[in-house]
């Protein structure tokens, strides 16, 4: 679907959900709300937990605009969380002329700019930062407590096929989800190892254009926690599949 085509159709599905079906947490808001109403306006092309961000949007807008989508629980008293929004945007943004020794002019309200950079702040080298430690690795209780319904879906999809790399047009076709729909649900799991402090769980490869073209970004479940998860979910029974109505 082109961007800018609206589908009225889905738009009218996800206008009529339930809380149940809902879900309960922000994970569930993103990936069974979030990601289907930017899809159902026209955007195919969404960044997942981008420096913090839930959802980055660039493609389809006019030049030099992005759009920033943080999803909150359904019964997530909004009012604080816009103001907590405000506070860590202008602090991000302090932290990253501090560190890089660059001044702040203010510009409005809340607003900062970037003064024209001298010639001998343009040659510093950039600055290298301390890498944190690996954490804890996951555990079966993290699986099994706070992996949403999707999440715990596409690991099982994984097991399925037998593999730790699978391409995300593969993975979405086996479990039967939209591949912005996957995207969505494994970064979550980026954001839960940030908050736990645990050791990543996925790594993404772009591969060539050709392999984009292919099978997309391939997503590669990290070697130490291969064998908890196909423990956790090889019993996990595969998804129905409907066959479609023969036209003879």
């Amino acid at each position: 679907m082109p961007i800018g085509s609206v589908d009225a159709a889905r738009l009218a599905t996800l206008a009529a959900l339930t809380d149940e079906q809902l879900g309960i947490s922000e994970e569930d808001v993103k990936i069974r709300f979030a990601v289907p109403l930017l899809e159902a306006l026209g955007h195919t092309r969404l960044r997942f937990e981008h420096k913090g961000k839930d959802i980055l949007l660039r493609d389809g807008l006019p030049r030099g605009s992005t759009v920033v989508v943080e999803t909150k629980r359904p019964d997530a008293a909004l009012d604080a969380h816009l103001a907590q929004l405000d506070t860590h945007e202008r602090a991000e943004i302090r932290d990253f002329f501090q560190r890089n020794n660059w001044p702040l002019v203010p510009s409005g309200e809340f607003g900062y700019v970037l003064p024209q950079a001298s010639e001998d702040q343009a040659a510093r080298p950039p600055v290298r930062h301390w890498r944190k430690p690996m954490g804890p690795e996951w555990t079966d209780e993290d699986f099994r407590q706070n992996a949403t319904t999707y999440q715990q879906r596409i690991l099982a999809g994984f097991v399925r096929l037998g593999r730790r790399s699978v391409g995300i047009k593969q993975i979405a076709k086996e479990v039967g989800l939209s591949a912005q729909t996957v995207a969505a649900a494994l970064a979550g799991f980026t954001r839960l190892a940030a908050r736990w402090g645990r050791q990543t769980l996925f790594e993404v490869q772009k591969g060539s254009a050709y392999e984009r073209l292919r099978q997309g970004r391939v997503y590669t479940i990290v070697q130490r926690h291969w064998p908890t998860i196909q423990r956790l979910y090889r019993d996990v029974a595969p998804r129905k599949r409907t066959k479609k109505p023969s036209t003879d």
